[in-house]
């Protein structure tokens, strides 16, 4: 059977009872994928990344969020969990094209 969805690439590799607690929305700026992962599944990080970037292939960098916002500017610390171990970007709305480091600045896309 061919592997197609996240959830299929995630239950080659975490316990079942892991990848249920899996939460499977994420953030995309540009060609990074952000994502606010659960204590409890730590350990599988990797593989949760390498999962996103399997199965969305205009992902080329998978981050976590780590911690809470902070400051004036309400920014947050991310690390790197999968793909090209970068923070900077391009994002592109509406012809407009934005460079953006998206530790530094706080930003969303919705």
């Amino acid at each position: 059977m061919k592997k197609t969805s996240f959830k299929d690439y995630l239950s080659e590799t975490l316990p079942k009872k892991r990848v249920d607690n899996v939460n499977r929305s994420f953030e995309v700026i540009g060609d990074i994928a952000i994502v606010d992962l659960n204590e409890d599944i730590d350990k599988y990080d990797k593989q949760i990344g390498d999962a996103l970037l399997k199965t969305n292939s205009h992902i080329k960098t998978v981050l976590k969020k780590v911690g809470i916002h902070e400051g004036e500017f309400r920014t947050q610390k991310m690390e790197h969990i999968a793909g090209v171990n970068k923070k900077e970007t391009l994002y592109l709305e509406n012809g407009i094209k934005l460079k953006l480091d998206v530790e530094q600045v706080y930003f969303s896309s919705k």
